[in-house]
């Protein structure tokens, strides 16, 4: 078999196979390595569209298309076309979104706070929603939008008991809040609504069993 030096040579001979882009994507590393951004960075963009997780494949483009802003409003062009394409790694791109882009690159809290509040409510995932979780509880403006996103979480919550840990995170702030200054009156609010929440006769059950088995 020749080498594949078409970014599309793999994905059109074989169509079924899972790992198709994944193969594309580390193509696009290696003309990366090589110090061809020309050929790399579009086939990312590309990859990105099927598979944002494996090998980092969004983190690395954020990385390598750069930080001046005609470069950062493309990059999240590019990352949002991915998240229409690729709702499975959404809860990768709009954490990718959310702090690489919108926190880090462009200093916009304003625009953090949807792509997270969307990556609780439609895409949580591991840490990535930890993360997204607790800086919106910690950035919160108002004691209405705080509420707002413990109600958000608990909801999402209730909805994904099946995700590993992610009944924990909003009681595992609360631990953390109680020992801040600042965060006191905040960490009662959130601790008495995840009360309320746990008395709920399909999370209360969930959670008897859970920790019985735990």
């Amino acid at each position: 078999e020749p080498l594949y030096t078409n970014r599309r040579d793999l994905v059109e001979k074989y169509p079924t196979y899972e790992d198709r882009y994944r193969m594309q994507g580390l193509l696009a590393l290696a003309y990366l390595r090589a110090g061809d951004k020309a050929r790399a960075l579009p086939m990312l963009a590309e990859v990105i569209k099927h598979d944002a997780v494996s090998n980092s494949f969004a983190d690395v483009y954020v990385r390598e298309n750069g930080t001046e802003p005609e470069q950062v409003a493309a990059t999240e062009r590019v990352l949002r076309n991915a998240l229409s394409a690729n709702p499975r790694d959404g809860h990768y791109l709009r954490y990718l979104l959310g702090f690489r882009i919108y926190r880090d690159r462009l200093k916009d809290d304003a625009r953090v706070r949807p792509v997270f509040r969307e990556l609780i409510a439609q895409s949580p995932h591991d840490s990535y929603a930890r993360e997204a979780l607790e800086w919106l509880l910690d950035n919160s403006l108002t004691d209405s939008e705080f509420r707002a996103d413990v109600t958000r979480y608990i909801t999402s919550r209730k909805e994904n008991l099946h995700f590993s840990g992610y009944h924990r995170y909003l009681s595992d702030w609360v631990t953390k809040a109680r020992q801040r200054e600042g965060f006191r009156d905040k960490a009662r609010i959130a601790a008495a609504e995840l009360k309320t929440a746990n008395n709920d006769v399909i999370t209360g059950l969930w959670l008897k069993y859970y920790f019985q088995d735990t």
